[in-house]
């Protein structure tokens, strides 16, 4: 009787697990089958009514399915961290072929350079300084 029990706890556990379409399902599986009052925890108080070769023999089997269980949860949860983190790297990848935004290197204008473009694009026309007779 107690193998059933243990065997359908241990089928249906795993079955709400691979099911479990993200981690915040998975938690409440956890805390029911192998939380501090959870169904493994309620099976193991029954055995003080068992034979010594009883336990012994069904303590094997109830360490067996909490092992396997405790690994199809770290499994999945693994597989949902893998997930969120491919995702991550999708959406926040950077193309290293591209050019840097910002100016260039070696396209850095003098500060005289500057002035006279801001002046020629309102309309004020260049002078050379030379015909003009300024400097010499």
């Amino acid at each position: 009787m107690l193998e059933s029990t243990l065997s359908e706890l241990e089928a249906s556990a795993l079955a709400r697990i691979h099911a479990a379409a993200s981690p915040e399902e998975l938690e409440p599986v956890r805390i029911e089958v192998l939380g501090r009052k959870g169904t493994l925890a309620a099976i193991s108080k029954d055995f003080g009514k068992l034979s010594a070769d009883d336990r012994a023999k069904f303590g094997k089997l109830l360490n067996s399915a909490k092992k396997q269980l405790e690994s199809a949860l770290e499994s999945r949860q693994s597989e949902f961290e893998k997930a969120a983190l491919d995702a991550r790297l999708q959406s926040e990848w950077l193309d290293l072929t591209e050019p840097a935004p910002g100016p260039r290197p070696g396209s850095l204008l003098t500060a005289s350079s500057q002035s006279s473009r801001r002046w020629a694009s309102v309309g004020c026309p260049r002078i050379n300084p030379a015909s003009a007779g300024i400097g010499g």
